[in-house]
């Protein structure tokens, strides 16, 4: 079996894992702490290069807006799009980047859908630049 076949194999187990419908938001996943969050962010980085990871360090529910941190501004401009997931990697939440400022990126989310829900402090926030 060559590597190249090995890898994606890999690649289509993990996604179609992914897709799996018992795989909704819940409300009791924890807030990603420092080990997990370094190894996703290596993860992704290997899986797509570009993909940007950081964690909401802020959250006003009011405004539903969320502030993330830990992760390069630089590839980000306003209006761009934005997805949460909780510390599971599950699919919470999307929204679109309000503003940048020197520490972090502001993201106003949309209201949550049926099987979403809004984005807490701890949960992480993932762009795919491509």
């Amino acid at each position: 079996m060559s590597c190249r076949f090995a890898v994606m194999s890999l690649c289509v187990v993990v996604l179609l894992a992914g897709c799996r419908r018992d795989l909704v938001p819940g409300p009791d996943a924890p807030a990603i702490n420092e080990e997990r969050f370094a190894e996703l962010r290596e993860f992704y980085a290997t899986m797509d290069p570009p993909a940007q990871l950081g964690i909401v360090t802020d959250v006003l529910p009011e405004h539903r807006l969320a502030a993330v941190g830990q992760i390069d501004l630089g590839p980000f401009r306003e209006g761009q799009a934005i997805s949460f997931m909780d510390s599971n990697e599950r699919l919470i939440a999307h929204g679109y980047i309000e503003r940048i400022t020197s520490r972090e990126l502001h993201v106003r989310y949309e209201a949550p859908g049926r099987e979403e829900r809004e984005p807490r402090v701890g949960d992480m926030a993932i762009r795919f630049l491509r």
